[in-house]
């Protein structure tokens, strides 16, 4: 499916119409504005509907339609590293044709709202496929985490938080901070207390977590999974009104 969905994404983009009267949220198509990011959601053909799996929280693959006419499909490979296809969009009514150096295809639009976009792509054996899509980056659906990869133990690396990034200061005696997650639905937490002549004190406390992809809950705090790999984690919880991002290396 993901073939799939770069091929359609590859030719085409969008934008715009069709609102049903009946819907309160809905408005006109002259009022929504078209030039947004669409980040995709599923895809139903015949009856049966498949979800987009994003692989992260912290990027998700979308579309976008830029007022200056240009057009993209970015897919990410990581958080920071994606692929990505350009292609131009010219509308006529509820059918909007991209050009690509793939060449020229149509798509129809069946349904356009602030929060919403559905397009109708005809398939070459004569059915059709819906997409839809999402322009709320928290309603795009992210696949199955590999959760199996936290059961490590990990150093604080780095926080963000306010614009600002504070480098952890991992001194000669030890690593600042550690956790261990264990499979038992345990977490040790060791925390450098002092450090003198490289010989470090440290204080050591145990709590339960529980993982509900993509969240992390311990110690009465909610953390999201932003990004986990074999050894790099990364962490974002909300206090306060204060969002940190913070991120955490795999210990040797």
């Amino acid at each position: 499916m993901k073939s799939k969905l770069l091929l359609i994404l590859s030719l085409v983009t969008f934008v715009l119409a069709s609102c049903s009267s009946d819907d309160n949220n809905s408005v006109s198509s002259s009022e929504v504005s078209i030039f947004k990011k669409w980040y995709f959601v599923s895809m139903e053909t015949n009856g049966v509907t498949v979800m987009h799996e994003n692989k992260f929280t912290c990027a998700k693959d979308h579309m976008e339609y830029n007022e200056n006419g240009s057009s993209y499909s970015r897919f990410y490979t990581n958080c920071e590293d994606f692929t990505s296809f350009e292609y131009t969009v010219a509308r006529n009514g509820n059918i909007i044709t991209t050009t690509s150096e793939g060449g020229i295809g149509t798509v129809e639009i069946v349904t356009l709202t602030e929060d919403e976009l559905v397009i109708k792509i005809d398939n070459e054996d004569g059915t059709f496929t819906n997409s839809t899509f999402t322009s709320n980056y928290d309603d795009a659906p992210v696949g199955e985490i590999d959760l199996d990869l936290i059961y490590n133990k990990w150093y604080l690396y780095s926080e963000k938080f306010n614009g600002q990034v504070w480098m952890v200061n991992n001194s000669g005696c030890a690593y600042y901070l550690v956790v261990e997650f264990l499979p038992n639905g345990i977490v040790e937490q060791t925390v450098l207390d002092e450090c003198i002549d490289n010989v470090g004190t440290f204080n050591t406390t145990s709590f339960n977590y529980t993982l509900q992809s993509p969240q992390l809950i311990g110690n009465g705090v909610t953390y999201t999974i932003k990004k986990i790999t074999a050894e790099e984690l990364l962490l974002e919880n909300t206090f306060e009104g204060t969002t940190t991002l913070s991120t955490y290396k795999r210990v040797p």
